[in-house]
């Protein structure tokens, strides 16, 4: 009987995959236990005892939180009714680097809706309003100005098979770098943004104005946000109001524009993973083999 145990690190650091197998002809029958230490001391922390599971995810088991990116782990497998029956893995550190490449639709929206607003003549008597990223919580800005959030982001259509749980992923690129191994996945797929322009002024009339204004800006922006692949479909509605604490007191009028579009999402995932070797012993022989991994393996599901 042969007991395996080899590690693989997960690309978000902080934990290790542990693949456990059992290649004798005969089975463990008394199950077995998974044990761990740490930065190559000999006292053992027991993980689990049980049947033989093909996978065990340590998240920090019997810690506080989770694996230390800088620690240094390995772990022990063996029968529990014959104990002599074991295998060690190599040591591995549960380092991981992960490089967020940011979205920038939400921002390249606002850049054009504010050249379009600070490009627009406004008639006599009306001001050109400010556009804010948020709503104001310290002072009340000069009135006329719009506020423009995205109040939802929904994935809808996603390519065949890019939804599925990606184990072993690019084991060639891994192995290509000795060093540090590193890869890059990218998804892509079809999602709804719905934003919401807000319009506050003084009077009705500008309200209006601006809020005619945007519409038109938004259809004049078409074509060039569909070359992007930012804007597929485009449609929008329209609530207005007005806003006063005191009838006698002047409030203001607004104007709520909901714009729907639906365009190409990339998401883009990088992950650089330590180099490990996974060292299994054959116990029935008390000979041991190492056994070269392919610079980790990288385990994403989007």
């Amino acid at each position: 009987m042969s007991l395996y145990v080899t590690p693989q690190i997960v690309p978000t650091g902080g934990a290790i995959l542990l693949s456990l197998s059992n290649t004798g002809s005969s089975g463990v029958a008394s199950g077995i236990a998974l044990s761990r230490t740490d930065n190559g001391g000999t006292s053992w922390t027991p993980l689990y005892s049980g049947l033989l599971p093909d996978t065990y995810l340590d998240v920090g088991d019997g810690l506080a939180t989770n694996l230390s990116t800088t620690g240094v782990y390995q772990y022990m497998i063996s029968d529990v009714a014959t104990p002599s029956v074991s295998a060690l893995s190599a040591s591995v550190t549960p380092s991981s680097q992960l490089t967020l490449i940011p979205d920038l639709t939400s921002e390249t929206f606002r850049r054009l809706l504010q050249g379009a607003i600070q490009a627009l003549v406004p008639p006599s008597g009306y001001k050109t309003p400010q556009l804010l990223f948020v709503m104001p919580l310290d002072a009340t800005p000069q009135l006329p100005f719009m506020v423009l959030n995205l109040d939802l982001a929904q994935q809808e259509e996603v390519p065949i098979g890019l939804g599925i749980a990606k184990e072993n992923f690019a084991m060639e690129q891994l192995a290509a770098d000795a060093g540090v191994a590193s890869a890059v996945w990218n998804v892509s797929g079809t999602q709804m943004r719905r934003y919401s322009l807000h319009i506050f002024s003084r009077n009705y009339l500008e309200r209006d104005y601006w809020q005619d204004a945007m519409v038109g800006v938004l259809y004049g922006l078409q074509g060039i946000l569909a070359t992007a692949n930012l804007n597929l479909t485009f449609s929008y509605q329209i609530t207005q109001g007005a806003v006063s604490a005191d009838e006698a007191q002047p409030g203001f009028y607004y104007a709520q524009v909901e714009i729907d579009t639906k365009g190409i999402s990339t998401v883009q995932i990088q992950a650089v993973i330590g180099n490990f070797d996974a060292i299994i012993f054959n116990a029935s022989t008390a000979a041991s083999a190492v056994v070269s991994a392919a610079s980790g393996e990288l385990i994403i599901n989007v």
